[in-house]
C-alpha cells in the first residue's frame, strides 16, 4: 500500500474512516441511532427498522448501564440468563453459571442467494452486522480503498463498547476480540455485499464464579455455525476434533491448539458468505486484522498507511473450510511482504532463529501490546497469565502472520526452565510438560517430529 492510500467515501460520508476511527463510545451511539432516525412525520424503511431492532438489543450489551450486560451478575456482555442447577449443591463438575440466551428475529442476507436468521448474542457481532447492513459498498471498493479501513474503523469501535480496557475506568469485563473479519462479494450490477465479524470475547470467564460458562459458550458458537452454513461442512463431532495447527497432544484432549470451530472471526462473515453450491463461492474475498493499532486515547489519529502491517493470514481451522467449500485461499488477504527485524538489543525475547512459521520479530512481538500494563489496564497476554497464577510473562515467539498469527509462546516467573503457550483467539495457556524448558521446546519443534512429540497441559484459574 502506497504512504498516501486513497480511501473511498463508506455510508455516504467522504471522510468516514479517518473521521469515525476518532470517535468516542458516545459519538459511535450517536452514529449508529442517525442511521435509522427519520425526520418528524416520516416513516422508516424496513432496513431502518432492522438497523434499529440491532441497535437497541446491542446498547443493552455494551458500556456503561447495558441492562444485560450489567445482569445477571457477573457482568458479561453476553446475552445470558441464570443456570437454576448452579446453585444446586450436587451440581455437575460441567455446569456453568449461565445459560446463553439469544435474539432470533434479526434477518440479513450478506452474500446469500436470500436472507436467513440465526442466533445473535453478543455486540461486538451485532456492531458488525449493523454495519454490514448499510451495503452493498460500491463496485470500485477493494481490499486496500475500502474493506480494510472498514474492518480497522470496526476492530477500534470493538474496543469503546466492552472490554476491560474501556477507559476511562476499566469498566467493561473480558479481553475484546483477538481477531476482526470482512468478507464480501460482487453482485452482477456491481455493487459488493460485505460482511464483518470478530472473534468470541466478552467475558472474564472465571471459572470459580460462573463455572463452565465459557466451554458452554464456545459450544453455542459452534452448534450456531454448524447449523447455519448454507453448505454442510462440519459434524457435530466436530467440537472436539477441530484441525490441530500445532499437532500437538495435551492431558485433557484437543482444546486448545488450532481452537474450536467457531471461535474464529470468520464465523458469522462464513455464514453469511458461503453458498450451497461450490462453483457460487470461487469470487468471494476477505481479510483479517488483529488488533495490535487499537488506540485507546482520545480522538487517535487514524494512519491508513500502517493497517496492512496488521494483516493475518486465515488460521488452520478456516483454511481449510475455505478449500472445502469452493472459497480460494488466494482471495484472502495474506500480509504484505516484510524483512523480519533483528532482535533488538536488550530486548527480553531470547530466540534468534524461530521454527517455520513461527517469528521473534520485534514488530510482531509486540510486547508493549501484549504483554504491557498501563493506565488502560493489563495487555491481553498479561491478563491471560495472570489469570492462570504466572507472573512476569516475557514473549518469546508468535506464530508469524502469514500462518494466521494467533499462537504465543513466553516463559514466566523469571526463569526459562518451563515455557507457556497462549492461544490468543481463545486466551487459553498450555504449559509445555515435555520437554519443558523454552530451549528443549523450540529445538524439538525443529525436528523431523517437530510439534507432533511436543506434550502440554491446558492450565486453569488460580483459586
Amino acid at each position: 500500500m502506497s504512504s498516501t492510500p486513497v480511501l473511498l467515501e463508506a455510508f455516504g460520508d467522504e471522510g468516514f474512516f479517518r473521521t469515525a476511527f476518532r470517535y468516542s463510545l458516545d459519538e459511535i451511539k450517536d452514529w449508529m441511532k442517525a442511521r435509522y432516525t427519520v425526520q418528524q412525520g416520516g416513516e422508516q424503511t424496513d432496513v431502518q427498522k432492522l438497523l434499529q431492532n440491532v441497535c437497541e438489543r446491542f446498547l443493552t450489551l455494551i458500556i456503561p448501564q447495558g441492562e444485560n450486560f450489567l445482569a445477571p451478575l457477573p457482568k458479561s456482555h453476553f446475552f445470558r440468563k441464570d443456570d437454576p442447577d448452579w446453585k444446586k449443591p450436587d451440581r455437575d463438575p460441567k455446569a456453568s453459571a449461565f445459560n446463553l440466551d439469544s435474539w432470533k428475529d434479526l434477518t440479513f442476507q450478506g452474500v446469500l442467494e436470500e436472507a436467513i436468521t440465526v442466533a445473535w448474542w453478543n455486540p461486538y457481532d451485532l456492531l458488525g452486522l449493523f454495519l454490514s447492513i448499510l451495503g452493498p459498498a460500491k463496485a470500485e471498493a477493494d481490499k486496500d480503498n475500502y474493506f480494510i479501513h472498514l474492518t480497522a474503523v470496526y476492530t477500534q469501535w470493538c474496543s469503546r463498547i466492552g472490554g476491560k480496557r474501556v477507559p476511562p475506568g476499566n469498566i467493561g469485563v473480558g479481553e475484546t476480540p483477538g481477531a476482526y473479519q470482512v468478507t464480501w462479494k460482487q453482485r452482477q450490477n456491481g455493487e459488493i455485499d460485505f460482511c464483518l465479524g470478530s472473534s468470541l470475547a466478552g467475558d472474564a470467564f472465571i471459572e470459580s464464579e460462573t463455572g463452565q460458562w465459557k466451554m458452554r459458550v464456545r459450544r453455542a458458537r459452534f452448534d450456531l455455525f454448524r447449523t447455519s452454513l448454507r453448505m454442510q461442512l462440519l459434524k457435530e463431532s466436530d467440537f472436539e476434533s477441530s484441525p490441530k495447527q500445532l499437532e500437538m497432544s495435551t492431558k485433557e484432549g484437543a482444546t486448545f491448539e488450532g481452537q474450536m470451530y467457531g471461535n474464529c472471526a470468520e464465523t458469522y462473515p462464513f455464514i453469511f458468505s458461503i453458498l450451497s453450491a461450490k462453483e457460487g463461492n470461487a469470487s468471494i474475498y476477505g481479510l483479517s486484522l488483529k488488533p495490535g493499532f487499537i488506540k485507546r486515547g482520545t480522538a487517535p489519529v487514524y494512519k491508513p498507511e500502517k493497517i496492512s502491517d496488521f494483516i493475518r493470514a486465515p488460521c488452520a481451522n478456516c483454511s481449510g473450510l475455505i478449500e472445502a467449500s469452493g472459497m480460494s485461499e488466494t482471495n484472502f488477504a495474506s500480509p504484505p511482504p516484510k524483512q523480519p527485524k533483528p532482535p533488538a538489543e536488550g530486548m527480553k525475547a531470547t530466540i534468534s532463529n524461530p521454527p517455520d512459521g513461527w517469528t521473534a520479530d520485534p514488530d510482531e512481538l509486540d510486547q508493549d501490546y501484549y504483554w504491557g500494563s498501563g493506565v488502560d489496564g493489563d495487555g491481553d497476554g498479561l491478563a491471560a497469565a495472570k489469570k492462570v497464577g504466572l507472573s512476569n510473562p516475557i514473549g518469546q515467539m508468535i506464530v508469524d502472520r502469514y500462518t494466521g498469527g494467533d499462537k504465543y509462546i513466553f516463559t514466566a516467573n523469571g526463569t526459562q526452565d518451563k515455557a507457556y503457550i497462549w492461544n490468543m483467539i481463545t486466551h487459553d495457556i498450555c504449559e509445555f510438560t515435555k520437554p519443558k524448558s523454552l530451549t528443549d521446546v523450540v529445538a524439538q519443534m525443529k525436528t523431523v517430529e517437530g510439534k507432533k512429540s511436543l506434550e502440554m497441559e491446558l492450565l486453569h484459574d488460580v483459586a
